[in-house]
């Protein structure tokens, strides 16, 4: 009979030796970065790529559920959304929205950082589609992130995951505060 203590020694051994900061330091870099180790996104489930939710309300969001700033085509991009990156270092993006009669009414749309929840999306909804099968939205993201959104509508809901990339010269350069830092 095998016994476990060897296997639990070892683990001891390691962790005692560094190991298990070794094993962490890709996510305590990400961390340290603002950005999520790893975002579960939403895989779509609707009935054409990209597309999720199969109820009352619908959306695309992609095929890899992530939203990316670019400054033009970049390798890779296959799958996501655009998105674009404003001047004060959040992301824009723009969803069409598809319901039902079942969703018909005043359509909200809430939507949180999952590593920052106090960080809100802005979103934009013309307040006078109420019976309309087509709800355009602008959803301004604080910064790039992990997101929670969720939209409601008479007796539909919707709630999914998605990833917020910036990958803009603009979004690599240093902030003018940063800079001011290292010179002195």
């Amino acid at each position: 009979m095998i016994t476990r203590r060897p296997a639990l020694l070892l683990f001891a051994a390691l962790v005692s030796a560094g190991g298990a900061s070794w094993a962490d330091s890709g996510r305590a870099s990400a961390a340290s970065q603002g950005a999520p180790a790893v975002c579960h996104v939403t895989h779509p489930n609707g009935d054409e790529p990209g597309k999720h939710g199969r109820g009352a309300i619908s959306v695309n969001i992609g095929e890899k559920a992530t939203f990316v700033a670019t400054d033009g085509p970049e390798p890779g991009l296959k799958g996501t959304m655009l998105a674009q990156h404003n001047r004060d270092g959040t992301v824009y993006a723009k969803l069409l929205w598809l319901r039902t009669k079942r969703a018909y009414g005043r359509f909200r749309i809430t939507g949180l950082e999952l590593t920052k929840p106090s960080l809100h999306v802005r979103p934009d909804v013309d307040p006078h589609l109420l019976e309309s099968p087509y709800v355009p939205s602008d959803i301004v993201f604080p910064r790039p992130g992990c997101y929670r959104i969720t939209a409601r509508a008479g007796r539909g809901r919707l709630r999914f995951v998605i990833k917020v990339e910036d990958h803009t010269a603009a979004a690599q350069r240093p902030s003018a505060s940063s800079e001011s830092g290292r010179r002195q």
